[in-house]
C-alpha cells in the first residue's frame, strides 16, 4: 500500500527512498512528501454533503484518498500522511490543536489534527513532548501544507497547550494551539463526526476543494473558482484570479481535471447557512 501511496501522490522511488534516513537530508524529504500530498490530495468536503462521515481509521481514510482518489478535511488528510509515515520509517504522534479563527479567538478542543514527526530514536520518549528534532507536519490545514521542524513553544497559558514556532520557509502562520501531550488516533473520532454531521459545524454549511500546486491555491467553493498565491513574507493570500463557473460540464470537468475527482453530477450542500463555527 506504501507503493500506491506514493504513486497516488505523484512521488517515484521505493518507500525506503522516502524514510529518515540519511538524517541530514531527513527534512528536506519529509516536506517534499508533504508539498507533493497538498499538490495532488485536495481538502474537500464534498463526501459529508454526500452523508458520508470523516474518519480517522486509516482502513477507511487509505479506501478513500488512495484508491477512490478523493480528498478530506484534516481529520482523514492527517491520519493517513500519519500512516504512510509510519509505514515509511518515521515516529509520527497525533496532536490536538483549537484553530484561531477571524475572531483571533481558538475554536473547539480537538478541532484539528496535526501532527509531529521524527526520526527513530534509541530509547524513544513514551510521549511527545514537542522537543528535540521534530517537525510540525500538517497536509490539512485547508490548503496550507505546514511543514517545519520546531523550534521551540510559545505560551502564555497556564495549562496543556502552547503555539509551535516553526522554521517555515514559505512563511506559513500556524493559526491553531497545539496539546503539547500526544493522543491516541482514536480521540480525534468524535469531533470528526461532529464536524462532518452538525449543522453548525463549518463543513455541513459550504462546498470546498482546493490544492496548493505550483505556488498557487487552487479552490472551487459551490461554483466559485478562485487561484491564490502567497502573499509576501506569510502574510495575506494574493488574489490571481476569480470567475463563477455557469455550465455543470465544465464544472465538473474542473473537478476532474485539477482536482483529480471524477463526478456524475454537481456536488448538493447539504444545507445552505452554517454559523461559521471554528474547526
Amino acid at each position: 500500500m506504501e507503493d500506491c501511496y506514493l504513486r497516488r501522490i505523484g512521488l517515484s522511488g521505493a518507500p525506503e527512498d522516502w524514510g529518515p534516513e540519511p538524517a541530514e537530508s531527513a527534512g528536506e524529504r519529509l516536506a517534499a512528501l508533504v508539498a507533493a500530498h497538498q499538490a495532488m490530495v485536495p481538502f474537500e468536503n464534498l463526501a459529508l454533503h454526500a452523508a458520508e462521515p470523516a474518519s480517522v481509521d486509516p482502513v477507511v481514510t487509505l479506501a478513500k484518498i488512495v484508491t477512490r482518489r478523493r480528498g478530506g478535511i484534516c481529520y482523514e488528510l492527517n491520519s493517513a500522511l500519519g500512516w504512510l509515515l509510519q509505514r515509511l520509517g518515521w515516529r509520527v504522534a497525533w496532536h490536538a490543536g483549537r484553530v484561531r479563527g477571524a475572531d483571533e479567538e481558538y475554536g473547539l478542543p480537538l478541532g484539528h489534527l496535526a501532527l509531529i514527526v521524527s526520526a527513530p530514536v534509541v530509547s524513544a520518549p513514551t510521549s511527545s513532548t514537542l522537543a528535540g528534532e521534530r517537525w510540525l507536519v500538517d497536509a490539512g490545514f485547508g490548503g496550507d501544507a505546514i511543514c517545519g521542524p520546531v523550534e521551540r513553544l510559545v505560551t502564555g497559558l497556564d495549562g496543556p497547550e502552547a503555539e509551535a514556532v516553526v522554521r517555515d520557509p514559505d512563511g506559513v502562520p500556524v493559526r491553531y494551539l497545539l496539546e503539547t501531550r500526544c493522543r491516541p488516533l482514536s480521540d480525534f473520532a468524535g469531533m470528526a463526526w461532529w464536524h462532518s454531521t452538525s449543522p453548525v459545524a463549518r463543513f455541513t454549511g459550504s462546498l470546498v476543494c482546493t490544492v496548493t500546486r505550483e505556488g498557487q491555491r487552487i479552490t472551487l467553493a459551490g461554483r466559485r473558482l478562485k487561484i491564490t498565491c502567497a502573499g509576501p513574507a506569510g502574510g495575506e493570500r494574493q488574489l490571481v484570479s476569480e470567475r463563477w463557473i455557469e455550465e455543470e460540464a465544465e464544472l465538473l470537468g474542473i473537478y476532474r481535471e485539477t482536482f483529480g475527482i471524477e463526478l456524475d453530477a454537481e456536488p448538493v450542500q447539504r444545507q445552505s447557512v452554517a454559523n461559521g463555527s471554528p474547526r
